[in-house]
């Protein structure tokens, strides 16, 4: 698995979702109510992560179920209501939107893009016209473009978010987004749970997993299935080195539905990144 790839794999691991500020972030942060300052954050840093790819690959460096090299850059920032976002650790991938309405419990945030998934991640050829269409399944793009809206609920140390967002770069369906968190802060250490239930309609799945008629081949044969649910849990903490310097350690699993495993691009029937970070905060 290329880093590219294992990146777009932590952004991604089956998921979309979000505030002004990725909800992993937000219970990191022990964060209990809309935070609509102006101003932001910018992180890099580095680490390991052992991940499990539910996706047939062809790996030239890191492989599924090997503990990988980690590199991460995340950001945020928000202007009289406008915000782009970018979290390590998160469900969200890129944002840009507007903060449409809050008040002391409640956040509405209007998303312009939402981007998820990952480009084309490899580029190797042949020249058997049947391992050429192999590769073109294995390496093609899964990049997600969307537009939608996000609410997110505080209380307390309870956060809770729902969202949806509909493709807008090539008629590719819509994804929609259900995640309940909790944060516990003992001393300095921040700890917290996620869990979430998605949803990919017809269009998105099938351009996930699926396999047309025309793409087919011996090794990979025509699949095409309905909408799909899936179900993710997160657990983490992140602790303080220093001023400037974070720690962070998080495990995610998602379980994926029986049409999506079954899937001739599908290695595994679950997903899994158990990760640990060292960042820099500017």
């Amino acid at each position: 698995m290329n880093l590219l790839r294992l990146a777009a794999l932590l952004f991604w691991l089956l998921s979309p979702l979000s505030k002004a500020e990725d909800i992993a972030r937000d219970l990191r942060g022990n964060g209990a109510a809309p935070n609509h300052n102006d101003g932001g954050y910018f992180e890099l840093g580095f680490g390991a992560a052992y991940v499990v790819d539910p996706f047939v690959a062809e790996r030239k460096d890191c492989h599924s179920r090997t503990v990988c090299p980690s590199l991460i850059a995340s950001g945020a920032y928000r202007y009289k209501g406008a915000f782009i976002e970018l979290a390590d650790a998160t469900y969200d991938g890129l944002n840009l939107g507007y903060g449409l309405w809050d008040n002391e419990h409640w956040a509405v945030d209007i998303l312009a893009m939402n981007l998820f998934g990952e480009a084309s991640n490899d580029d190797r050829t042949s020249d058997d016209p049947e391992r050429q269409k192999d590769l073109a399944l294995i390496q093609r793009s899964r990049a997600f473009i969307g537009t939608g809206t996000r609410i997110t609920g505080y209380f307390g140390n309870t956060i809770v978010q729902l969202r949806w967002v509909g493709d807008i770069s090539g008629n590719h369906g819509a994804a929609g987004s259900l995640r309940l968190g909790q944060s516990w802060q003992y001393r300095n250490w921040n700890f917290h749970g996620v869990v979430s239930a998605d949803w990919l309609s017809r269009k998105a799945t099938n351009y996930w997993i699926g396999v047309t008629p025309a793409e087919s081949t011996q090794r990979f044969p025509a699949y095409q299935t309905d909408g799909s649910t899936y179900f993710s849990a997160e657990a983490g903490v992140t602790y303080p080195i220093s001023d400037h310097w974070v720690g962070r350690t998080y495990l995610r699993y998602s379980a994926l539905p029986s049409q999506v495993s079954q899937s001739p691009l599908m290695d595994e029937h679950y997903a899994l990144v158990l990760t640990a970070t060292v960042s820099y905060a500017f």
